[in-house]
């Protein structure tokens, strides 16, 4: 699953050879501002928890004034460099949330267990196939990109690597001073220590590494020396960047300095989880605020996904094994932080396997991981302490923020860098900012993929009374070409011309997207202006190949702002509801494919919106065409990621068929969506939906366990015939007012789109699957027929009854809810 890259990390000489421009359209801008964002812009707050110095709760303030170290390193400080301004407390996010995207309503059905063990499985799978090892390159992406930044961080890796090798060679009587280091008590994680815990902290990270030279060692008894390496480590940064902040010049370069420190607690599950993952050790980064000394530090005692910078994984050996079990685990801690950090771009993690770390950098598509890291030597070590510096000192973005995106704690909400106008993706569309201060309608939660995330905005600078929204504002990374000019994919492209099209349409009530700006999104990287996108991100590592042997698709990190205002489908409160939410948006999907020519290809209930207005009664609004394409559009490449959730997606595209994805794969996903949500359970109240416990053992629980195989198989499988689909699955909707309805419509688009008349060839072919005489002849003879493909020849027919099944059914649902 991986492949073996021993590209070494370059030595750049000069900030040119990071973030290169890639094409005429990426050629870097003058920024017109030197721009330094707080730290605290893009993390939100969270209740302080202060205590002093690099020292967690349990030991006084007095014991530290009285330690000679503590002495030498933090009094009689210059009262000037006391009052460095630089750049505030990544905290916790407001947003504490569950996910919201096209999971969200069928993980209902799970119970925690279930969820658990699915994606432990999808973990394994991805960490067996998405993961390019022994690339050192990643090194690079954390170095500052100034080249006097560069020379400060090599300055200061020098001293602190120095410093942390004469502590541990002088043993327990402490550095060459002879002063002990002060201790750093944990008190409710003494069961981690070893028992022979010493008043040193640095003592035990020296009997951690003895031991890990003579073999293995228990995750628990390594949690402690870990945090304690970090911690001093920190210290020692911090004492340098303070020395080095009174030269005026060095203090204006280190700015946006920041701290990487561990969580308190270890071993525990974080705030923000939605699996029963336990993290070994979480990091975040801490910024200099207005009231920050480098006497003391604020530290955070629970682990939360709001405010986790990366996670340390820990094995207590290197069996290649366990190397594999660790990167699936914080694979799945990925989806975590994504979900609950609507400002990040791509993921740091650290795997601690025996002796063996390994940094890994989590993109789109792929995870990058370094060879081994040797801690018990002082090399490996020093490399250690160079990683921490340079996370220290590298610019926000570096660290897989969004710059864009900002908390503002004035007003309690978030700002987001946006275009004023529908620009054309030419990077010159004018910024400006847009504000939420409300849940996500979805957030990004996927391993890999777009990251898509819907916020609802205004663009009406706050007052505090809160943010009445007008808008929706989509941020995602879909793929693209990389000049936007000759992009044919681009969602701001396709819905210029729905809005222009659809305008037009004398269908009834039509509910469609309307764009009211877009473009591509652009940063501040080192003085310069830079097209977010994968391939700047990335730089030498976006010319690797993926394991599987693919090239590593280019993504551009897009925003787009709708007039229209929505919920997420979840929040239909009967039946007639449902299908009124759900004809509108067929209907829209049939007009923009008439009018337009676009398919959508993405029918999920993510990409349904509940439209409530006053006076009017509830309609459906149909969302997101980053996997849209043009019919009869030169056979684009398949983007990477799965068109559609698993649990929705076609049999075509489950099992890979060469048969051309159409309009029937689209309305054979909405099937699956009213399935799903009627076996559920639709009710306003959600202690009336069904119980989890109770989806074990239903067949259409396969729809979602599984490989894309194994769940196309399962659903051709449950849709043979009428009876099938009936006694499998429909059977068990769940009991509400007006189920009948709903299990009538699910009834006739079957019917319509697997066993219409006009498929039938002497009654064998029913669009799924050839049946009786018809079937043994094929298979005699050795004749590979496809029953989908054959379906394309009666198109137009099927694509007619389907439509006219289902607006009969939202004219009647329609009367029903204006009622």
């Amino acid at each position: 699953m991986t492949e073996d890259s021993q590209h070494q990390p370059s030595q750049p000489d000069s900030p040119q050879q990071t973030l290169q421009p890639s094409s005429p359209q990426q050629t870097p801008r003058q920024s017109n501002t030197q721009k330094s964002f707080p730290l605290d812009s893009f993390v939100t707050p969270t209740c302080k928890r202060t205590l002093a110095s690099y020292t967690y709760e349990g030991i006084s303030a007095t014991t530290l004034d009285q330690s000679p170290y503590f002495q030498r390193r933090y009094q009689n400080k210059d009262a000037e460099s006391k009052k460095a301004r630089l750049t505030g407390v990544l905290e916790n996010s407001p947003f504490v949330q569950k996910t919201t995207n096209a999971t969200v309503f069928s993980n209902m059905s799970m119970v925690q267990s279930d969820h658990t063990a699915e994606r432990d499985t999808e973990s394994m799978v991805f960490a067996k196939g998405r993961v390019v090892e022994n690339e050192d390159s990643v090194f690079e992406f954390c170095r500052p990109r100034s080249v006097a930044l560069r020379s400060v961080a090599s300055d200061i890796t020098a001293h602190v690597s120095a410093e942390l090798e004469n502590r541990l060679s002088a043993g327990p009587a402490g550095g060459a001073g002879g002063e002990p280091i002060p201790a750093a008590s944990l008190p409710n994680l003494q069961q981690h220590q070893p028992r022979y815990a010493t008043k040193d902290p640095l003592e035990e990270v020296s009997n951690w590494l003895r031991l890990l030279k003579k073999g293995k060692v228990a995750e628990t008894k390594t949690y402690f020396p870990i945090q304690q390496f970090l911690l001093f480590s920190m210290r020692e940064i911090d004492g340098q960047v303070e020395d080095r902040q009174k030269d005026r010049d060095l203090g204006r370069l280190l700015q946006d300095y920041c701290r990487i420190l561990p969580f308190k607690n270890v071993d525990t599950g974080p705030q923000g989880k939605d699996d029963q993952r336990r993290v070994d050790i979480g990091l975040y980064a801490q910024g200099v605020s207005d009231d920050f000394s480098f006497d003391s530090v604020e530290v955070q005692q629970d682990i939360d996904y709001s405010s986790t910078f990366a996670v340390i994984e820990v094995k207590p050996d290197s069996l290649a094994a366990s190397v594999r079990q660790a990167l699936a685990q914080l694979l799945l801690y990925s989806r975590n932080i994504y979900a609950m950090q609507p400002n990040r771009r791509f993921i740091w993690g650290i795997t601690m396997c025996g002796n063996e770390v390994r940094t890994c950098l989590f993109s789109n598509d792929v995870v990058f991981s370094s060879s081994a890291i040797d801690i018990t030597t002082a090399a490996g070590r020093r490399q250690f302490v160079e990683l921490l510096v340079n996370f220290s000192l590298c610019e926000v973005d570096q660290l897989g923020y969004d710059p864009t995106i900002r908390w503002r704690p004035e007003h309690n909400c978030w700002a987001i860098e946006g275009p004023d106008t529908a620009g054309k993706s030419s990077g010159t569309t004018t910024v400006k900012t847009y504000y939420s201060d409300k849940q996500l309608l979805s957030s990004a939660d996927e391993l890999f993929g777009r990251h898509r995330r819907c916020f609802l905005v205004t663009d009406e600078k706050p007052t505090g009374n809160g943010i009445a929204p007008k808008f929706i504002l989509k941020d995602a990374w879909p793929e693209a070409e990389e000049d936007p000019a000759q992009d044919k994919r681009s969602e701001i492209r396709f819905m210029h011309h729905i809005a222009t099209e659809l305008a037009q349409s004398d269908v009834e009530d039509l509910v469609y997207p309307k764009l009211h700006a877009g473009d591509r999104v652009h940063i501040d990287a080192n003085g310069e202006v830079f097209e977010d996108n994968v391939k700047n991100i990335l730089g030498s590592l976006f010319s690797l190949r993926k394991p599987d042997g693919g090239a590593i698709p280019f993504r551009v990190h897009t925003r787009v702002i709708m007039d229209n205002i929505g919920k997420p489908l979840k929040h239909v409160e009967s039946v007639h509801e449902l299908i009124v939410v759900l004809g509108d948006a067929m209907r829209c999907h049939s007009e923009i494919l008439k009018r337009c020519s676009i398919l959508h290809r993405c029918i999920t209930d993510s990409n349904i919106l509940v439209v409530r207005e006053e006076g009017k009664p509830v309609r459906g609004l149909l969302i997101d065409f980053d996997s849209a394409l043009e019919v009869g559009q030169v056979r684009a490449p398949v983007r990477s990621e799965q068109t559609g959730a698993l649990p929705y997606a076609s049999i075509n595209r489950l099992l890979a068929s060469d048969v051309e994805q159409t309009e029937l794969d689209d309305w054979e996903s909405l099937v699956y969506l009213i399935c799903w949500y009627a076996t559920i359970g639709i009710c306003r109240d959600k202690k009336d939906r069904r119980h989890p416990a109770s989806m074990r053992g239903l067949a259409i629980s396969k729809w979602r366990n599984g490989t894309p195989k194994e769940i196309g198989e399962a659903k051709r499988n449950n849709l043979d015939t009428l009876n099938s689909i009936g006694g499998k699955i429909i059977e068990y909707f769940h009991l509400v007012k007006d189920i009948d309805v709903l299990q009538t419509l699910v009834e006739d688009i079957y019917m319509d789109l697997f066993q219409n008349a006009n498929l039938r060839k002497d009654g064998t072919c029913d669009g799924s699957r050839y049946r009786g005489s018809e079937l043994q002849i094929n298979r005699k003879m050795g004749i590979k027929r496809n029953p989908f493909k054959e379906r394309l020849e009666k198109k137009s027919e099927i694509t007619t009854a389907l439509l006219k099944t289902m607006t009969e059914a939202w004219k009647s649902s329609r009367n029903i809810c204006i009622a």
